[in-house]
């Protein structure tokens, strides 16, 4: 089961990947991302950050002013968010009974995974379980075999350590939020970091 999940949110990340390439993004670019803590949003941080771009997480919580102000000041060339998201985004629908201003944006990009994911699950249905273990020789060929090839110009981009790879924004509360820079480098050593904290190993959930 551990080999099946990780080989369907590979090839949903490389679907995100390349979707994320057809719109024009490439390194260097800011994508914001305003939707709440699931599946989606992982995956398209690590598809932002495949592409040697750099996302920016907001809270989606903040209202209207509080996107706008973000997606302006780190020139976010494109916007993902959630459809429930994308409604009160575009169509300045009342939040809290307040009135809010349209966000303005170059493009928002409503992100719904769950179809592909549902598709991936299908493709990948045949894989061993750990229930029933193959050589570690055949799990790479497996591996090899299911997984979606990506376009051999996002094949040969590399990402360097020391490149940026997103931008967080402060709350808010005192004065208008302010850009954070993390490296690549930055992001690596804070997830090791809290995996040796915490002792996390494969077996854990």
């Amino acid at each position: 089961q551990q080999h099946y999940e990780a080989l369907v949110l590979e090839n949903v990340r490389r679907h995100v990947t390349a979707l994320l390439w057809q719109r024009g993004i490439r390194a260097g670019d800011r994508v914001a991302i305003c939707m709440p803590k699931s599946v989606e949003m992982v995956l398209a941080m690590l598809a932002i950050a495949r592409l040697g771009a750099i996302f920016v997480p907001i809270n989606p919580a903040s209202v209207g002013a509080q996107i706008q102000h973000i997606v302006q000041d780190c020139q976010a060339r494109l916007l993902i968010c959630d459809a429930i998201r994308q409604d009160r985004y575009l169509t300045a629908a009342p939040f809290n009974d307040e009135p809010q201003a349209p966000v303005s944006a170059a493009e928002i990009w409503v992100l719904d995974l769950q179809p592909v994911l549902a598709q991936a699950r299908v493709n990948a249905s045949s894989i061993p379980t750990v229930a029933s273990p193959i050589p570690q020789s055949a799990t790479a060929a497996y591996s090899q075999h299911d997984v979606v090839d990506e376009d051999p110009q996002v094949a040969a981009l590399a990402p360097q350590l020391s490149d940026i790879a997103a931008l967080l924004y402060t709350s808010g509360s005192t004065c208008k939020p302010k850009g954070v820079v993390l490296s690549q480098h930055n992001l690596l050593l804070g997830a090791l970091s809290v995996s040796q904290y915490l002792a996390l190993s494969a077996t854990d959930r």
